[in-house]
């Protein structure tokens, strides 16, 4: 007997989109930008990015140079193979519930995943210097003191976005789609969403400071973990769905960049 089943979070597709997937043009196939930009929708959303009212307010060449240099990160990441690409596993369990095996696993190739993850990390990491926090930092400071025609229309927008952003920082996407999909279509609140509760921030860590690029304090859990062939499969795979998540709401903040410093960033740089 073979079972064909759809995930909870696909159910809901497609969806509207009010604005197109950021940066999608600079992909080899935008088909995965626009997927996860409709579970965004569902869950978020969010203001069309590129119509953020420009401010007047002037930075200092310090705080352009850092919103270039985000920017540039986000633009070349957009244009990697893993963006474009598509990542299962496959399980088989015809030797019972408590014997389940890894049957296939369909994931990018290594070295595509590290050099994204590397480049992703100026963008993810707090302590980097033109992270999403630095530069979310410079625009809530001009926001501030922009003009007070459109301030408040920015701070709304600022403000849904980087709750956005403290989400999918704390929940997988996926998870946040099926969960609200099974209450849409009837279904109880103890139906089951596989892993809801793990939090990207702590996979990611897991991974950066466990093997992949700091053999470091999370490296005997990353071993353990990675001694399972099946939890082995699914965190691999939940670490590349938190960085391409996180990386597409970075590319939806590039437009905001563009679109309120438009003016500045297209002085040359010194």
């Amino acid at each position: 007997m073979t079972f064909n089943v759809t995930p909870w979070e696909n159910t809901i597709l497609p969806q509207p989109l009010r604005f197109a997937p950021p940066l999608a043009d600079l992909a080899s196939d935008p088909a995965g930008f626009s997927q996860t930009w409709q579970f965004i929708r569902y869950i978020f959303d969010l203001s069309a990015p590129d119509t953020f009212p420009h401010i007047s307010t002037q930075l200092s060449e310090a705080d352009l140079r850092t919103i270039r240099r985000f920017i540039g990160i986000c633009r070349r990441l957009a244009e990697y193979g893993i963006y474009s690409s598509s990542g299962s596993v496959t399980f088989n369990f015809e030797r019972g519930m408590e014997d389940v095996v890894v049957d296939s696993s369909t994931m990018p190739a290594e070295d595509t995943i590290v050099g994204a993850v590397t480049m992703f990390r100026q963008l993810f990491a707090d302590d980097e210097k033109a992270s999403y926090l630095v530069v979310s930092k410079i625009l809530g400071r001009a926001i501030a003191s922009s003009d007070e025609q459109h301030r408040e229309q920015r701070q709304d927008i600022f403000k849904e976005w980087k709750k956005c952003q403290g989400m999918l920082r704390s929940r997988r996407l996926t998870a946040l789609v099926a969960r609200k999909a099974i209450g849409a279509q009837g279904g109880h609140e103890k139906v089951p969403v596989p892993f809801e509760h793990d939090s990207p921030t702590q996979t990611i860590s897991l991974f950066y400071y466990g093997d992949l690029i700091h053999w470091g304090a999370k490296r005997g859990e990353h071993e353990a973990l990675m001694g399972d062939g099946v939890f082995r499969e699914m965190a691999k795979l939940h670490f590349v769905e938190a960085v391409i998540t996180l990386s597409h709401f970075y590319f939806g903040f590039t437009l905001i960049l563009e679109a309120a410093f438009r003016s500045q960033l297209e002085q040359p740089d010194v």
